[in-house]
């Protein structure tokens, strides 16, 4: 029979830390998805902002880095320096509102600085003035469109964003071969049936690029 949980034993910071990262890493892999790096090409480094990150264990760091196979983890200070954000009206949700009255809502919204409106947006609502008058618009009434600046792959959700440097170096690319050349051997023992722990040699042959001889070196 299982033993009995003790709930002294549990560790709250160590949890909370889990399911911080658990949710990283899901960003991490939507920001992967939307660039066109492989997820087995490393890259140098991700930036991170998330409450409660600077008392995330330094071991959970580590589980970060090679789940989304990065080399390099740190914090974000600010995301809005690797993020361009656009606003724009959405004219057919803000006309069954507001009518005859949709080009001026709309113009005031297209006035308004669009980082700042985003992030009162992100709450549900913002408010915006037409003439003189304070209006309420929804947030399915402005169309917020945000765009990573070059080299870098992003993505939110609620507080918390992840950032990949998406730039290769010429180590990083032999990286992400060597990473190609361990699958092919890989795929090679498994149709051969062979188990784990049988140990194989390996002859190889490279032409081309010089860079996947590099890898295997």
């Amino acid at each position: 029979s299982w033993p009995q949980p003790v709930a002294a034993a549990t560790d709250a910071e160590l949890a909370a830390g889990v399911d911080t990262v658990r949710r990283l890493v899901e960003l991490g892999r939507a920001a992967r998805a939307g660039s066109s790096v492989k997820t087995r090409q490393p890259l140098a480094r991700m930036l991170v902002s998330a409450p409660g990150w600077a008392h995330v264990p330094s071991e959970l760091h580590d589980e970060l880095k090679a789940e989304l196979n990065v080399l390099d983890l740190a914090a974000l200070a600010d995301a809005d320096e690797l993020v361009d954000i656009s606003v724009k009206p959405n004219f057919r949700a803000l006309g069954r509102r507001f009518g005859s009255g949709t080009q001026a809502v709309a113009a005031a919204i297209a006035a308004q600085p669009a980082r700042a409106l985003a992030t009162a947006l992100s709450t549900g609502t913002a408010t915006v003035e037409v003439d003189g008058q304070p209006v309420t618009v929804d947030a399915d009434e402005v169309i917020v469109t945000e765009t990573p600046r070059t080299g870098w792959a992003v993505a939110s959700a609620g507080a918390e964003t992840v950032a990949l440097d998406l730039e290769l170096t010429h180590e990083l690319r032999l990286l992400g071969l060597l990473r190609d050349v361990v699958r092919i051997v890989q795929e090679a023992r498994k149709a051969a049936g062979l188990e784990v722990t049988d140990r194989i040699e390996l002859w190889w042959r490279v032409g081309g690029s010089p860079e996947p001889a590099q890898a295997v070196r």
